[in-house]
């Protein structure tokens, strides 16, 4: 939960560092279009009385000076489908209400309707070349949507699914969907995710491995220490 309040802080200080410098910019993606707005802030003391609305709670008057839209691609019914497509039409989107403002923008308010929209990160070297094989992991681990927090490629060749809790899968580097649709399977039927478990080695399909937390492991030994005690009395 901390680390949540620390993102939210974080967050905080970046849009107030954003609105002190004076300009920001409002990004709409939908499935048929992609509209960005790019507004200077003058302060809250650049209200005038003749508007009738007051400065409230430290508001400031903003003016539009930058406004672009273009056809949204890579979405497809509120969910982005193709990332790099995505990337590029956000890209020709932001680039363009920049030109018409003639100013560069460093911060931008991102809005994306949708069901229940959610953002997974992705780290690891390499990772930023292979999205397509992750975004392909993240469609096949949806049953575990509610638990998923990430990938993270690990050496440039492999995969660790990574959920709440700290818990990981590690996955091969062949055949990795497959790898994550055995554990998933064995979840739904056994419960296997909650078990006090730090990982699932999926690296060795053949001989997957658990690894178990290790207050997990000092339980383990305190309850065959008492057996093998009581066995010797």
């Amino acid at each position: 939960m901390m680390d949540l309040y620390e993102t939210q802080r974080a967050m905080r200080n970046m849009r107030k560092a954003a609105l002190q410098r004076g300009v920001i910019a409002i990004l709409d993606v939908g499935t048929s279009k992609i509209a960005c707005l790019v507004l200077r802030f003058d302060g809250p003391e650049r209200f005038r009385e003749s508007d009738g609305v007051g400065s409230l709670a430290g508001q400031s008057s903003f003016r539009v000076i930058g406004a672009a839209t273009t056809r949204s691609r890579g979405v497809r019914f509120g969910e982005i489908d193709a990332m790099q497509e995505t990337e590029r039409a956000v890209r020709t989107a932001v680039q363009a209400a920049q030109k018409m403002a003639k100013v560069r923008v460093d911060h931008v308010i991102a809005c994306f309707s949708g069901a229940g929209p959610r953002s997974y990160g992705l780290a690891g070297e390499g990772a930023d070349r292979a999205v397509p094989e992750a975004l392909a992991l993240m469609r096949a681990a949806k049953p575990l949507e509610g638990r998923l927090r990430g990938l993270v490629r690990m050496g440039e060749r492999r995969w660790d699914v990574v959920l709440d809790r700290g818990q990981r899968i590690l996955l091969p580097e062949k055949n990795p969907i497959d790898a994550l649709e055995q554990v998933i399977a064995v979840h739904q039927a056994q419960e296997l995710l909650e078990r006090d478990l730090a990982a699932v080695d999926m690296r060795n399909v053949t001989r997957p491995t658990l690894r178990m937390e290790p207050q997990a492991v000092e339980e383990l030994r305190r309850i065959r220490g008492i057996v093998v005690g009581d066995a010797m009395r």
